[in-house]
């Protein structure tokens, strides 16, 4: 068999990559950039949430103490 055919081609490519720090720095910008999408759709949906209820029910929705003011 091929000495090539034996190694990955990622190990292959691997060797390319300079400074070897960037692999770190990449899979936590990917995190931070893959989280961010799911977090806006929370804080999203909760403002919808508060501008499609009419002012008169918005104390039954979010409680007596809801202070409009704030």
């Amino acid at each position: 068999m091929d000495e090539n055919a034996k190694i990955s081609s990622f190990k292959k490519i691997y060797k390319y990559n300079e400074p070897k720090i960037l692999i770190v720095v990449a899979i936590f910008m990917s995190a931070i950039s893959g989280a961010s999408q799911p977090i806006f759709g929370v804080i999203f949906s909760k403002v919808m949430n508060l501008l499609t209820v009419p002012l008169a029910y918005i104390p039954f929705v979010y409680g007596a103490g809801f202070n409009m003011q704030d």
